[in-house]
């Protein structure tokens, strides 16, 4: 059956239906309860935003909610997206609830695999407590939003439902960039599922703007019983467009390029939630309505599936509502994700059960401006990797402490040497006991092993290397697998968009970039950077071939002289093969025979 545009919006979830999925227990609590609209952005760091010091990224409406209510300066999610939103759903950390990222966390048919039968979720929650409750966007978890406790639903339909089942993914439109070849994605020709109904847009439709017209249609249909709406949103995933596996970004409607930036990315999710305010004004709920803005975890690039320092868990948290949350100062109180299932239940008047262990904090006191604070540490998952921060100390994932003065200079957190002086040993040692007390648990050993066994980071450490006594780390991203032996450090390509990398020193500008490479991938590979600059935008590569010989080979890529890359990573642009990497060395601007700045003996890491 063809469906309209006024029909994907208005039908399946249209507001008939709406009222009657209600019912008269939601209509009897009156007008005392707030609204509430969660936004959860997909992959956006607290800096991209205006109001977090970003100077190019046009952030008005983000701006304003965040000077017209609390912007929190310290807000955690998890750098892995699931065991973010897993966090964020439950109120719990993963030893509670086995998510503790996307490929390490209970296989089908454990107990835990179905996050809302062993957990209590936000939206069954409030749904208990009268509300009615909408969802919008993506939703990734293995079971359906009805049982999280969604009544009205318009999400991202995938082909297959195949997201975790440990191989690489088989759903159609499983990336953002699908709609180059021809089938639905989440942007462009999306396809999507309004309450068990199957609706394909045409590429003239927008997928994220389509969430949101679904939303602002029934935020004007608002009856007397409070309403939940979460919008999941789907900007701010990256795409890997073709031809060349250059990593960017999709592009949104009003720009003129090909290729999207996160620039455009940012500036389209900003006006969205301008258009969605608008909206709340327009129905007279502005008054009625509390906005809570945060996202999963940090930037591509940036700050996803980063444990160096706080960059990929440091993500931005706004709450606004001018007839219930006053307008103050950015708010110091540390916060993570588990913190705004108990204070969504505050702000609900929602009983949280007795038996139910609950590791958030409600953060209400912040937003009514008391003074002291809601908690003294704050953690954020990554796999068996854990990062944990009090006011002024972190231990990051690769468990370095960093110095944090959030009331001095930048606010940033900077690396310091345990051995400075005895208050570092202090700070560390009291940060190692809680990572020990939140560490994988007992009954999570077979996901634990499964991780370390299948993944396509089969051992981290193994991928690391021992320089002037601390760990610089390589890690891999797409459609392979990453194996260490003694010798060598080992790529088994599954498909193109395989990327190895790694971040670079602060003080190394290298020009110049050697490795010993053998391969049995025939095509040719790119290294790849990205600098300061870009904004996000990742294009620049210089491609050199590969032979297939299984014969040890030097290779050498010179970057422009006036580069000044952030980040450089190694991309195979073939398809499925296995390159193996001796080593890896960066060496100064202007000087051939100079000693390397920095240099990768993967071999001896192995064995250090």
């Amino acid at each position: 059956m063809a469906h309209s545009r006024r029909t994907f919006i208005t039908g399946a979830g249209g507001a008939a239906a709406w009222s009657a999925a209600g019912g008269g227990a939601a209509a009897d609590r009156g007008a005392s309860s707030p609204h509430l609209l969660l936004i959860t952005a997909d992959n956006i760091s607290a800096r991209e935003l205006g109001c977090y010091g970003h100077p190019s990224h046009r952030t008005p409406h983000l701006d304003r909610l965040a000077s017209e209510g609390v912007r929190f300066q310290t807000c955690w999610g998890s750098p892995s997206g699931m065991a973010a939103r897993v966090e964020l759903c439950t109120g719990r950390y993963p030893f509670r609830t086995g998510w503790y990222h996307e490929f390490m966390r209970p296989a089908a048919g454990e107990r835990g695999y179905v996050v809302s039968q062993s957990n209590l979720t936000l939206a069954r929650l409030l749904q208990h407590a009268g509300y009615d409750t909408f969802l919008a966007g993506q939703w990734l978890f293995p079971e359906s939003p009805m049982q999280h406790g969604y009544r009205n639903r318009c999400v991202w339909a995938p082909g297959v439902r195949r997201l975790f089942g440990g191989e690489p993914s088989t759903v159609q439109g499983a990336t953002p960039d699908a709609h180059l070849r021809g089938l639905p994605s989440w942007h462009r020709n999306p396809e999507l599922r309004i309450n068990g109904h199957r609706y394909a847009a045409d590429e003239e439709h927008y997928g994220p703007d389509l969430f949101r017209s679904y939303l602002a249609h029934h935020t004007s249909r608002v009856a007397s019983a409070p309403v939940f709406m979460h919008y999941a949103m789907t900007l701010g995933r990256r795409a890997e467009l073709e031809p060349g596996g250059v990593v960017t970004w999709p592009p949104v409607p009003g720009t003129e390029t090909e290729a999207g930036t996160l620039k455009d990315t940012v500036e389209h999710i900003d006006a969205g939630i301008g258009a969605l305010m608008q909206n709340l004004v327009d129905s007279g709920l502005e008054r009625d309505m509390i906005v809570v803005f945060t996202a999963d975890n940090g930037s591509p690039f940036f700050g996803k599936g980063r444990i160096y320092g706080e960059r990929g868990a440091a993500v931005p948290l706004i709450v606004w509502g001018p007839g219930r949350i006053p307008s103050l100062p950015p708010s110091p109180a540390l916060v993570d994700h588990t913190d705004i299932f108990p204070t969504l239940a505050q702000l609900a008047g929602a009983s949280i059960p007795g038996d139910y262990e609950l590791d958030g904090k409600s953060f209400v006191p912040a937003l009514r401006g008391e003074p002291g604070s809601i908690r003294t540490w704050i953690y954020a998952p990554w796999a068996d990797r854990q990062l944990v921060r009090t006011r002024d100390w972190m231990l990051d994932g690769d468990d370095r402490l960093w110095r944090c003065r959030p009331d001095e200079g930048d606010g940033t957190c900077r690396r310091v040497s345990r051995e400075m002086a005895p208050h570092a040993y202090l700070a560390a040692h009291r940060l190692r006991r809680i990572k020990t007390k939140l560490a994988v648990s007992s009954r999570h050993e077979a996901s634990l092993q499964r991780w370390r066994r299948t993944t396509f980071q089969e051992d981290r450490r193994a991928a690391r290397q021992v320089e002037a006594g601390r760990a610089a780390g390589w890690f891999i991203d797409g459609p392979g697998r990453l194996y260490a032996t003694p010798e060598f450090l080992r790529i088994e390509c599954r498909g193109p968009g395989v990327r190895l990398y790694s971040a670079l020193r602060e003080d190394l500008v290298p020009v110049s970039i050697r490795a010993r490479i053998r391969c049995a991938a025939d095509g040719e590979a790119r290294w790849g950077w990205r600098e300061a600059g870009d904004a996000g935008d990742a294009a620049r590569t210089l491609a050199f071939p590969l032979r297939p010989d299984g014969i040890w080979r030097p290779y050498e890529a010179v970057l422009p002289h006036d580069a000044a890359p952030e980040r450089i990573w190694l991309m195979p642009a073939s398809g499925p093969g296995t390159i193996e990497i001796e080593w890896i060395a960066f060496y100064p601007r202007d000087d051939a025979g100079a000693d390397p700045l920095q240099i990768w003996h993967f071999g001896s890491a192995i064995s250090a």
